[in-house]
């Protein structure tokens, strides 16, 4: 039932993204698409019927090498793609081609330089990110270069070994990014593109975590039918009527569930953290079994057309996970293509 729910969900945001790419007569081919949505297929020929070479995870590079003659029947091109040693072909209704998609990138400590800790294929993409978001406020970045790893690197990707990592270097122009002073986990930025910094309005965010209403506590738990174990409200919109908050119910037997819901005018929308109960390793590898909904930040809250977008953070004990979270088909949707996690073990 999870998965088939995901693939509808995925279905609504992969329509809207691909209606905001250019049209395939635009790009020049080869070039570099991104996959879309979570178990992708990569087929032998540009059939549904072919057979599946691979399957991707969602969000992976790959060079486009050609597009497929148009078929009656097809509402979006085939294009085949290689990726390492595969070649094959994908559905285009699951790949943006030649598409700089927002990726999240670590702020060095004094906030003057971001980082985007990718290398495959994103040497052509890397210079189109011209701002960042951070904080609900837009920067303007300029493109420096590929910078390689130091000998010195332990492992780490956090903003005390920021030096030593590889990954594309981009200079924050004018004001330094206003970071937490000291914070040696860093924080994550939003790269974004021109296109994509003029569909979005940010909204201005009061953070401090507030406990629930009892009011909104019943309203949860009669929408899911389940007892609050905790809920925290970890954003509010400063005079649009928009929150987020974040909640975790008791655990039914070995049925474990979580949540981040936005609250808006135009309706509730959540995304959902189903889990088998473990007191070991309930949501993370490594952080005792537990959910903690106060752990949960908001970095930058977005209107965007008639939806909602917002940047949501965690740490665990080994880990600093960011995810773009978006609202279609009445649900939150997180963004494979976005998302990501940096190893933050301490030294």
């Amino acid at each position: 039932m999870w998965v088939m729910m995901k693939r509808v969900l995925w279905g609504g945001l992969l329509l809207l993204l691909c209606l905001a790419a250019p049209g395939a007569s635009e790009v020049v081919l080869p070039a570099v698409g991104t996959v879309l949505g979570t178990r992708v297929n990569m087929r032998a020929e540009p059939s549904t019927s072919a057979s599946v070479l691979l399957r991707f995870s969602g969000g992976e590079l790959v060079e486009v090498l050609e597009k497929a003659p148009e078929k009656s029947g097809d509402q979006y091109p085939w294009y085949r793609v290689t990726m390492n040693d595969s070649t094959g072909w994908v559905y285009g209704q699951y790949l943006a081609v030649d598409k700089a998609l927002p990726r999240f990138a670590l702020a060095s400590l004094d906030g003057s330089k971001v980082l985007l800790l990718q290398r495959p294929l994103m040497e052509t993409i890397a210079p189109r990110f011209t701002r960042c978001i951070f904080n609900g406020v837009l920067h303007s970045v300029t493109f420096e270069d590929y910078r390689t790893e130091s000998q010195k690197w332990n492992g780490r990707e956090t903003a005390r070994t920021f030096d030593d990592l590889a990954g594309f270097l981009f200079r924050v122009e004018g004001k330094p990014l206003s970071l937490p002073y000291g914070d040696p986990v860093g924080s994550d930025v939003l790269l974004v593109d021109d296109e994509y910094t003029g569909s979005v309005e940010p909204i201005p965010l009061k953070k401090s975590p507030a406990e629930a209403t009892p009011d909104q506590r019943k309203a949860f738990e009669k929408r899911y039918g389940r007892t609050l174990k905790a809920i925290v409200r970890i954003a509010e919109a400063e005079d649009s009527g928009v929150a987020v908050y974040a909640m975790e119910f008791k655990p039914k037997g070995k049925n474990a569930l979580a949540a981040i819901a936005l609250v808006a005018p135009e309706g509730t929308f959540c995304l959902d953290f189903p889990a088998a109960y473990d007191e070991q390793s309930t949501w993370h590898v490594d952080d005792g079994g537990e959910f903690y909904p106060e752990s949960y930040i908001v970095g930058s809250l977005l209107k965007r057309g008639d939806g909602y977008e917002f940047t949501l953070h965690d740490a665990s004990a080994e880990s600093f996970t960011s995810r773009l979270v978006v609202t279609t088909g009445g649900k939150l949707v997180e963004s494979p293509v976005t998302s990501s996690a940096r190893y933050i073990v301490p030294e």
